[in-house]
């Protein structure tokens, strides 16, 4: 049976150091300047460089009003990226059924920092008192259980905590519950937000490139319900792959994998206009020399599980220069994930 194609994403909510949201990211792109900058919301470790891609500040109020006790870092920036998307897609409560609503996201550190505040609390004071409210928002899933509450997602729910691919990977799962028809619409991209325990542990690994913090997500859904809300279509989502393999194969690894893609969006190697991709995964695309390759991290920082998410909304800022796209992410472990989107 052919595959689909008609499935768009319709709006983004973003922010990182480039900016909140679509049209403040796009002025910083078209300027080319990194956004990274001496921290101000940690102190960098001993022995560590003083530059990180920081949100700039924001009021989670102001975006999403209802109230919250508490909020990790990586769930204030998920929470906010996805009420935006939601503005920005016009959309209502009661467009799609809750059981035909998904939610598909990746995240590398998920709530590490509450963990380390959580912790803390237990080596410093003792277990009996700890602070109750921190543990149950210490999961690597709880962001994306916070937003299933807020929206009342009742349909697929996939959580991704795979490195520097969970992004694209959650991505590439949204695209097939669409193709599957497992939901009507899936809210997927990634979330990564900075603390100390991920700085520490950069460190430790030698990276020594600026961590960033940001979230994207977008709303994905087949062009028919779209147009019937009146929403034109940022693009349209034609195919990704994902494949595991050894540190050492990395580079053939990556070379498959962006074939598998194409192969899936049913475009030539030489359709694709530009190839985002991170710092880390520069080295394993192969010799693709029809394409702009560029490392688009090295503005706002590494953003790790979120990094394919937010490639995937620079590929937006500038669609006529950029699109079709390839978006392409790997991790330590040897594992590369893909993604094509096109006009």
């Amino acid at each position: 049976m052919p595959l689909p194609r008609d499935i768009v994403i319709s709006a983004c909510g973003t922010l990182s150091a480039l900016g909140i949201g679509l049209e403040e990211s796009a002025a910083a792109w078209q300027e080319g300047e990194s956004a990274c900058f001496p921290a101000t919301r940690l102190t960098p470790p001993e022995g560590a460089g003083d530059l990180v891609g920081e949100v700039p500040e924001f009021e989670l109020a102001d975006i999403l009003p209802t109230p919250k006790a508490y909020l990790d870092r990586q769930s204030e920036l998920l929470l906010a990226a996805t009420a935006m998307a939601r503005q920005e897609g016009h959309l209502g409560d009661d467009d799609f059924a809750p059981e035909r609503t998904g939610l598909s996201i990746g995240t590398a550190w998920g709530a590490m920092q509450t963990l380390d505040l959580f912790f803390a609390d237990y080596v410093s004071k003792g277990p009996r008192l700890v602070k109750p409210i921190l543990f149950p928002h210490s999961y690597a899933n709880s962001a994306i259980s916070l937003a299933a509450m807020e929206w009342k997602v009742c349909g697929p729910h996939l959580n991704f905590v795979s490195g520097g691919v969970a992004a694209t990977q959650a991505l590439i799962a949204a695209l097939d519950m669409l193709r599957n028809d497992e939901a009507d619409l899936v809210m997927a991209g990634g979330a990564e937000g900075l603390s100390l325990p991920r700085w520490r542990a950069r460190l430790a690994a030698g990276n020594r490139q600026p961590p960033g913090e940001g979230a994207a997500v977008f709303l994905l859904e087949h062009a028919a319900t779209a147009q019937k809300r009146g929403v034109t279509p940022l693009a349209r989502l034609l195919g990704g792959a994902l494949r595991g393999g050894t540190p050492a194969n990395l580079a053939a690894t990556g070379t498959a994998t962006i074939r598998e893609a194409l192969d899936d969006a049913g475009l030539a190697p030489d359709a694709i206009r530009t190839c985002l991709t991170t710092r880390q995964g520069m080295p394993f695309i192969g010799n693709q020399t029809s394409w702009r390759i560029r490392a688009a991290d090295d503005l706002y920082g590494d953003t790790e599980g979120a990094g394919g998410a937010l490639l995937t909304t620079c590929a937006l800022l500038d669609p006529a220069a950029t699109l079709p796209a390839l978006i392409f992410t790997s991790n330590q472990d040897g594992s590369a994930a893909a993604l094509v989107i096109g006009k």
